[in-house]
């Protein structure tokens, strides 16, 4: 008669400390080499060696590294939007005493687009009266001026100009200036840059004759803006010269309408110390215009 293993016979404690514990480090040949010796020293409990290594075998490996992140750094913002010209478009009625008494229209256009160091300018305007269909008045300008900054308040500066005005004497003239100007004040409220340097001035006289001369340019540009949709402002600037020097002053009044609709009451004066006779030397007109900002 042939006995075999007691019934209920089970694997000894310390041989099943062992193995699991071979399972618990994650090493298979360990895990194998254990339970191999588990089953020599106790071949009768083979089965139960071989339940307890499929039962480590089946237990939830080591989880998985976790997967690399790798950062990315974020993208820089846009560059800003390069600057946009700004400015003004302006329409009305106009009043001119001097050489002539008249009522007429008139045009303007300002344009700027400024930057961190440069600035540039635009300017145009057109003065026009008929009376018993003859044209009583007939004046045109426009300048130009580009600003380059340094330090805090200091710029140079480069202007061209133009003008023609049969009434005041002359077919057309041209002026060129450099110089230097000073921001002596620059708040919120209130502005004032101050402008000189030489110059150079080329005229046509309706009478055919021409001029070229050098000259000294000076000019004055203030704004203030008591509140809200105010400005009164005055942008005055000369032309010194030996023989016939030239005074030009807009003083103006803008108030705000609606949206970028203004209303604006405006004086310029023109004063020319030596013109073709029998010429007054003072020119005034007087405009009354709305005005369009964009």
């Amino acid at each position: 008669m042939i006995f075999g293993p007691a019934m209920g016979q089970s694997l000894p404690d310390p041989v099943i400390r062992m193995i699991r514990a071979a399972g618990e480090t994650g090493d298979a040949r360990l895990l194998s080499s254990v339970a191999e010796l588990a089953r020599q020293a106790h071949p009768e409990l083979v089965p139960q060696v071989d339940s307890l290594v499929a039962e480590l075998g089946g237990a939830p490996k080591e989880a998985p590294p976790a997967p690399v992140v790798v950062a990315t750094l974020p993208e820089p913002p846009p560059p800003p939007p390069a600057p946009r010209w700004k400015g003004e478009v302006r329409a009305g009625g106009a009043v001119t005493t001097g050489n002539n008494d008249s009522l007429g229209a008139n045009l303007g256009l300002s344009l700027a687009r400024e930057t961190a160091i440069w600035r540039n300018e635009l300017k145009a305007s057109a003065d026009y009266s008929r009376e018993n269909g003859v044209v009583s008045r007939e004046r045109y300008m426009a300048g130009y001026q580009l600003n380059r900054r340094f330090g805090e308040r200091g710029y140079t500066l480069g202007v061209l100009g133009w003008e023609q005005d049969h009434v005041a004497g002359f077919d057309r003239r041209f002026s060129e200036a450099l110089g230097l100007g000073y921001s002596a004040i620059d708040r919120t409220d209130i502005d004032l840059d101050l402008e000189g340097g030489p110059g150079w001035r080329q005229t046509w006289l309706v009478d055919g004759s021409q001029d070229r001369t050098f000259a000294f340019r000076a000019a004055l540009k203030a704004a203030w803006r008591p509140r809200d949709g105010v400005v009164l402002s005055n942008d005055t600037s000369s032309y010194v010269q030996d023989d016939n020097s030239t005074l030009t002053s807009t003083t103006s009044l803008t108030f705000k309408l609606i949206g970028n609709l203004a209303t604006q009451a405006s004086v310029l004066v023109k004063h020319e110390t030596s013109p073709p006779i029998p010429l007054d030397k003072t020119d005034t007109t007087t405009r009354l215009s709305v005005v369009y900002a964009f």
